[in-house]
């Protein structure tokens, strides 16, 4: 092992995005970096234009394994765009809701409430809030039977994980027939679990979280739906232009061609792993080991989110002291005893205070055994006096080479078992 893969192995990076990488897809981007396949040159000076050529061969690649991972029925167009869940959620208005029109929100918390004001306010006639978690501070989620959708709506976005609140949808919701069209920011949970792509006319992410480096955006959009983009929607973000380029689609504009190969690297591993079944085990199993901390503390950590809508992927929380408020102190010192032992970017989103422990994909089962255990520890340094400790917390957490072990379910103890499709304790 190299210096750089120990130093790597040491550093738990639990970055909330750009996320980490498989290391075995870094190690490989770092052979082929300056002289890709023998050819004389990196794989991002290589033209896009040619057919059959290494660029054009990784998006193709890329395309069909994420028709393989996420059964993507025909019907529908895969598509890497550029702008981020940004520039899609300007795309899916402008190709999917006629001027003037109206869509509906399933305000589930920060990025729901982007998309209203970012877009969603500017660029439609009515904007509809179908349900909104707003009365429990975004701890809650509400299945589609209890939306509420404007008669005159044209589109439902939605959002499967709030990577700051902290509350993901681990289902895909079903509409009645004659419901709007359903459009789902996936960005942070896609690719942690099957998907019934079915259920959605749109479905897009942008990379960064489990699919490779930020910079290029996965767009899945139902065929019935392209041409129908308005006059005024820049032809760069128009699907229909993407969709048709000849011999692959994607090549209307230069695409984010290095990006696109380390997703097509990134999604190799998925099916080497076995699939996002497996994949969903291994989320729910690590998972359970964080909001086992959590939920062993006796209050000393608080999160609050509704168990069955916890978030696989973001696990945000506060530490509290002796009074149960929110202690400042106690969580610097928490930031800064983590960071000695390795453990960094357990910092929320700057927009709001607190702690987050993110594990997208690629994170190594032992990284998230090993923050669990210092969790663990630090409750007991410094959170014992909040109220009583229970004598057999410590047995209830599993080990690194136990975590590792994911199909053998349950793992994770004191705070309840888990099994895939289920909520979290």
């Amino acid at each position: 092992m190299s210096a750089d893969e120990a130093k790597r192995q040491q550093t738990i990076n639990l970055s909330a995005g750009p996320s980490m990488l498989p290391t075995s897809v870094m190690l490989e981007a770092q052979k082929q970096f300056v002289n890709h396949d023998d050819s004389g040159m990196s794989m991002m000076e290589m033209s896009h234009r040619d057919a059959g050529g290494p660029v054009q061969n990784a998006l193709q690649y890329a395309m069909d394994a994420t028709r393989d991972l996420l059964d993507v029925p025909d019907g529908y167009h895969v598509l890497f765009c550029q702008g981020g869940a940004h520039g899609q959620f300007a795309a899916s208005i402008q190709n999917l809701v006629s001027p003037g029109g109206s869509v509906d929100v399933i305000r589930s918390g920060f990025w729901a409430d982007r998309f209203i004001n970012t877009e969603a306010k500017r660029l439609c006639g009515n904007v509809n809030i179908a349900w909104s978690g707003e009365d429990t501070n975004y701890t809650t989620l509400a299945p589609a039977s209890q939306w509420n959708w404007a008669d005159d709506s044209e589109m439902i976005h939605m959002c499967h994980n709030e990577t700051i609140h902290g509350n993901e949808y681990h289902y895909d919701p079903i509409l009645p027939p004659g419901a709007p069209v359903l459009s789902a920011d996936a960005t942070s949970t896609l690719m942690s679990r099957p998907v019934d792509i079915a259920n959605y006319g749109l479905i897009y992410a942008s990379a960064g979280k489990n699919l490779g480096p930020a910079g290029s955006t996965l767009v899945i959009v139902r065929d019935d739906l392209l041409g129908k983009a308005r006059d005024e929607c820049p032809s760069i973000l128009n699907y229909a232009r993407q969709a048709e380029t000849m011999p692959l689609p994607s090549l209307y504009n230069t695409p984010p061609t290095y990006n696109i190969y380390m997703t097509s690297q990134v999604l190799k591993e998925y099916v080497d792993m076995g699939g996002l079944e497996v994949i969903e085990r291994k989320a729910i199993a690590r998972a359970g080991h964080i909001y086992g901390a959590i939920d062993a503390s006796n209050g000393f950590y608080q999160n609050s989110v509704a168990a069955d809508c916890r978030s696989r992927m973001n696990v945000p929380f506060r530490i509290t002291g002796q009074d149960g408020a929110v202690n400042d102190e106690l969580e610097a010192k928490f930031i800064e005893e983590a960071f000695k032992i390795g453990i960094e970017q357990l910092f929320a989103h700057p927009l709001f205070p607190g702690l987050r422990v993110t594990m997208y994909n690629a994170l190594p089962d032992a990284h998230v055994a090993k923050t669990a255990e210092f969790m663990h520890q630090f409750f007991e340094r410094y959170g014992q006096n909040t109220s009583s400790q229970n004598d057999d917390t410590e047995s209830s957490y599993a080990t690194a080479s136990q975590i590792a072990m994911y199909g053998a379910l349950p793992l994770v103890g004191i705070a309840g078992t888990v099994t895939a499709g289920s909520g979290l304790p």
